[in-house]
């Protein structure tokens, strides 16, 4: 949470949130968030969620087009948590600030299950995990929204567009390789088999698992990119700290076979996308490290920023292989 936006939030603003959406204010309970205020509560006696983001995250047409989205993925057979309106029927309520910012309220259903912990990383839920995105993948090809309703290109989040404004000067040499990798993505094919809104951010903590389905939720970083680039963005994310203590080679040979069967399952994608693994994992790493200086407080670091960070600036200027597997088509079936 970027620290000037947590100074904004009051408490009367989840209060003025939760009625616009008829939850019972004594039944809300703080998650995590990582860039959001994000609440647990009851609404006509069921669970719901409660999200909350600054303008200066997201504005409003950027939240409506995400929401869209995920309608479109839910009317279609896809497992993500749907929208609810608020009680005069939007789907977004809008609390002003002084300073002429807002926040943007919205609710979803709260999706079963919970997100994974050590003991459930294993076959089966990696076959689900990657079902789960083909079958979004499979829909996103379908998918025309209108034009105010589509949603950005991976090239325009500011992460890509301006990264020096997050990153001290001492990282000229991150600013450049951010510079070089972004080309290199210019230079790949775009059709509509191989490119489409993604969910772009579909890590454990960002679906919910029952023991027999994934539930997809936040689909707030959505963009319109490669669909192996969403594919490579689960692996980056879960191989930051793998579970059980593996080191991050070993885990990808247990976890990249069966994910990319679990995919295959519900949309196929060619052999040829495989080659481009490494290229996808070093841009999202790039995205990751920018994105940590936005947010985080620099001084303060939760465990996992923490990891993360320690040596990547100089894994990056050297442009080391990000996860150092020589054959990605041999573990690709």
């Amino acid at each position: 949470m970027e620290p000037h936006i947590a100074k904004k939030f009051k408490k009367e603003h989840l209060l003025q949130a939760a009625n616009m959406f008829d939850i019972q204010e004594q039944t809300c309970q703080e998650l995590d968030g990582f860039e959001n205020f994000i609440y647990e509560g009851q609404r006509n006696d069921k669970p719901v969620i409660l999200r909350l983001s600054h303008s200066s995250k997201k504005d409003r047409d950027q939240i409506g087009s995400e929401l869209a989205f995920v309608n479109y993925l839910a009317q279609n057979g896809a497992d993500a948590a749907q929208p609810l309106p608020a009680r005069n029927g939007d789907l977004i309520r809008e609390i002003a600030l002084p300073d002429h910012t807002y926040f943007s309220a919205v609710c979803f259903q709260k999706a079963p299950g919970h997100h994974p912990i050590e003991t459930d990383y294993n076959t089966d839920l990696y076959l689900k995990w990657g079902a789960a995105m083909g079958k979004m993948h499979r829909l996103s090809r379908q998918y025309n929204p209108p034009v105010e309703q589509q949603r950005i290109h991976w090239y325009e989040e500011i992460e890509i567009t301006r990264p020096g404004d997050f990153l001290p000067p001492s990282q000229e040499g991150v600013i450049e390789m951010m510079a070089e990798y972004t080309r290199k993505l210019h230079g790949l094919p775009v059709s509509r088999q191989n490119y489409g809104v993604v969910h772009n951010d579909l890590h454990p903590y960002n679906y919910l698992y029952d023991g027999q389905q994934i539930t997809m939720i936040d689909f707030e970083d959505a963009v319109q990119m490669w669909y192996m680039a969403d594919l490579v963005s689960s692996l980056f994310m879960v191989s930051v700290w793998p579970p059980n203590e593996m080191n991050r080679e070993d885990f990808t040979r247990s976890f990249w076979p069966f994910f990319l069967r679990g995919y295959r399952e519900q949309n196929d994608i060619p052999e040829s996308w495989i080659e481009e693994i490494p290229l996808f994992l070093k841009f999202r790493e790039l995205g990751q490290y920018v994105a940590m200086y936005r947010a985080c407080d620099m001084q303060n670091l939760d465990p996992w920023v923490a990891h993360f960070l320690n040596g990547r600036q100089q894994r990056i200027e050297e442009d080391l292989l990000y996860i150092e597997i020589e054959d990605w088509q041999m573990i690709s079936g």
